[in-house]
């Protein structure tokens, strides 16, 4: 019998893995193993699935693939590197100094014979695991070593194209590393000038901070070289509904609040933007967004066509919908904040709102900057609960910066001497926060284990709750999955938290063997509140909590992913001590679409 030829040829391979790794890891991951399956050798899918790996956390799973590799002869630069930084996370992550010396000692060997193949192939390339390399040693103490490896990274980097952002700034980092500096400046200066992303120019400030606090005893010295303008967000008024009693915003405002969004945007150099798509004011900020290259992230409160109805479509001024079409198709990404919802309803909007300050701060603590306002608001209390006065008190409250652009009310905002109404949730629904777990391994246990292990691991289970001081609102468990429902963000975060912490530190809390190993998934969204006619209980549903459901399964061990929703949450929450680390957007099944996932731990300090 003839062996089937590979269904795709080993170049598609290496292109796929190589566009999804990016925005989906765990795609990217799926596609270099069915790659592996027909190419086993292919050292570039290798490279790939640990790449993958490291990007959602199994870090160690990620560094036996690049062991295996370097044993078997791959001692390329791209290997070392990637070995190198798989050393550098489980540096980061070790429990105590001993074992974070050692790991960084690993990645800096990595990452020094990295840059020795690269200077034996004559790859100007060799900047990149070169500078790490000194920048180890920098953290290791060690300024020879630190000094002979900026000075070989610097060799490497004058081959290297000399408008190539990453080359100067690896110039700039080697001078800070030699306590050049004014040559560090300026070189830093000079790579903010070519235009990089938001994200690159904010990661290599980050760099060049750690290692002035380390060799100057000043973290800030570089500072003024990176400009990096603040995350903005917008929230403001539709425009009057024909036969509107009071006006609020006519049409007849639009050209003058255009112009008020334009002066706005350019007084703060806003490069990145977040907002509804509402006619009115959310349209209008995106178009002027578009108008000067910004990024433009919109979050929509209900699926398109249902918003469009609900926020969009008017008679007295059609064209609206088409600016709405337009705004969409220009936009860097859009955002559903209630997916397979027709819930038009208080807590819908509340709940978006909520996302779309929760995102701007996960993105403004990514870049280190900080989140402002722009309001179109006339200055009263909202037609009922929430809308835009209810916003603009939330925005007061979580200390955010906010200018008003309303003709009417321009300038420093006042608040009425009547707390706006907050958005009342229902008795049978409102936003919550779930928790999903199961142990991955049980379904190997001899029946003899089973039972003792799950009255062990339940028990332990029962006695985090009974301490909890906000236990879950709803518990329900089979065999080993676990599905909590808590008041909040906050509830369930923390309570994920000391969950792991009792599989991974062996207590006796969970009672978890060796092989055992605990997988979280957090979410949160409106849901109903029900009597179950079955088991005579309360009980909690709705799309948010099939949604959260798959999560959990393609968790990596002993981790805590959760929803970018739950993220974003926690963000707008000001729950300073929850960390997430984005890992990019999978794609569930039974057609819940893709959504993005991130990484959820408590803050180093």
């Amino acid at each position: 019998m003839c062996a089937r030829p590979p269904p795709l040829s080993l170049d598609e391979y290496h292109r796929r893995s190589a566009a999804s790794w990016r925005l989906d890891p765990f795609t990217a991951y799926d596609t270099a193993g069915e790659g592996l399956i027909h190419f086993p050798h292919d050292v570039v899918l290798r490279q790939r699935q640990a790449h993958a790996l490291a990007r959602t956390g199994s870090l160690q799973r990620a560094r036996e693939v690049l062991d295996a590799l370097i044993a078997h002869g791959s001692h390329d630069p791209e290997t070392l590197g990637l070995h190198g930084r798989v050393w550098k996370d489980l540096a980061a992550q070790a429990v105590d100094p001993a074992s974070r010396i050692a790991a960084l000692r690993e990645s800096r060997a990595s990452y020094a014979r990295g840059l020795a193949a690269a200077e034996a192939a004559g790859d100007p390339q060799g900047y990149y695991p070169g500078i790490n390399a000194a920048a180890l040693s920098v953290w290791l103490d060690e300024p020879e070593q630190a000094m002979h490896f900026s000075r070989r990274a610097e060799a490497c980097a004058a081959r290297a194209p000399e408008q190539d952002y990453w080359v100067v700034a690896t110039r700039a980092e080697a001078a800070l590393i030699r306590g050049d500096l004014d040559h560090a400046c300026a070189l830093y200066t000079r790579a903010a000038a070519l235009n990089p992303q938001p994200d690159q120019l904010a990661s290599t400030r980050r760099q060049a901070r750690a290692i002035a606090q380390h060799t100057l005893g000043r973290a800030a010295a570089c500072d003024a070289c990176f400009q990096i303008a603040p995350v903005t967000l917008f929230l403001g008024h539709l425009t009057d509904a024909p036969g509107r009693a009071v006006p609020r915003f006519p049409e007849s405002m639009v050209p003058a609040v255009r112009e008020r969004i334009r002066a706005a945007i350019a007084a703060s150099r806003t490069r990145i933007g977040y907002a509804g798509a509402a006619r009115g004011g959310d349209l209008l900020f995106l178009e002027c967004l578009h108008e000067v290259g910004a990024e433009t992230q919109i979050v929509l409160a209900l699926e398109k066509d249902a918003f469009r109805a609900a926020s969009v479509d008017t008679p007295a001024a059609p064209a609206w919908a088409e600016r709405f079409e337009t705004v969409l198709t220009q936009a860097t990404a859009v955002r559903v904040a209630n997916r397979h919802s027709s819930h038009a309803d208080g807590v819908a909007f509340d709940y978006a709102t909520r996302q779309l300050i929760g995102l701007a701060r996960l993105r403004a603590r990514q870049l280190d900057t900080e989140v402002r306002a722009i309001v179109l608001w006339d200055g009263r209390p909202g037609d009922g609960s929430g809308g835009t006065a209810w916003a603009v008190q939330r925005l007061h409250d979580l200390g955010i910066a906010a200018e008003n652009i309303h003709p009417d009310h321009s300038g420093p905002i006042v608040l009425p001497a009547a707390t706006p109404a907050p958005v009342q949730a229902s008795e049978s629904r409102a936003i919550r926060g779930f928790l999903f777990s199961d142990c991955k391994g049980y379904s190997k246990l001899r029946e003899e284990q089973v039972v003792e292990h799950t009255r062990q691991f339940l028990g332990g289970v029962a006695r985090l709750i009974a301490l909890s001081p906000r236990p879950p609102l709803f518990a329900n468990t089979w065999g080993d999955g676990l599905f909590l429902v808590f008041e909040d963000v906050r509830d369930a975060g923390q309570f994920a938290l000391q969950l792991r912490e009792g599989a991974t530190q062996g207590t006796p809390a969970l009672g978890l063997p060796p092989e055992i190993c605990l997988r979280i998934g957090l979410h949160a969204g409106p849901v109903s509140q029900i009597h179950d006619p079955v088991t005579g209980r309360t009980n909690f549903v709705g799309v948010n909590i099939a949604l959260a459901a798959r999560i959990e399964p393609i968790t990596a061990e002993n981790q805590i992913f959760t929803s970018e929703p739950f993220a974003a949450l926690c963000a707008e929450a000001g729950l300073e001590d929850f960390a997430f680390e984005y890992l990019g957007s999978t794609t569930f099944a039974k057609s819940y679409g893709s959504l993005p996932l991130y990484r959820f731990h408590l803050t180093a300090h």
